[in-house]
């Protein structure tokens, strides 16, 4: 059956992102199933290590979205991205080193579409 739908040529044929997300949120739900999209709305999630390019890539290519930003945050609050944020000390190099080694950038069971931008 899924060597006639192509699936091991290439990933399977959902009828829409929807009916991808359906299928691997409920095991029971049949692959070839046309779930119903009725999408109010489009969230954009940027994620990335600290200093990245996040914003500067939201404002370059997506200027008329409202954004909720924890730059933003820090500026309207004066808080130095450096300084305490809250926790006891200021995250070292070294850390941020083995966020870089633990990145999974989101992948297509978390999400109708993704997207990945590097550089």
């Amino acid at each position: 059956m899924f060597s006639e739908a192509g699936c091991l040529n290439g990933p399977y044929p959902f009828a829409n992102a929807e009916s991808r997300l359906a299928f691997l949120e409920r095991p029971a739900r049949a692959a070839d199933y046309p779930a119903f999209e009725d999408f109010r709305c489009t969230a954009y999630v940027m994620s990335g290590l600290p200093g990245a390019g996040k914003d500067t890539w939201i404002a370059r290519n997506l200027p008329q979205l409202p954004v909720v930003s924890l730059d933003a945050i820090r500026v309207q609050n004066r808080v130095s991205p450096r300084g305490n944020q809250g926790r006891g000390r200021v995250v070292p190099s070294a850390v941020i080193a083995g966020l870089a080694r633990k990145l999974e950038p989101p992948t297509l069971a978390e999400a109708h579409e993704v997207t990945l931008v590097v550089g």
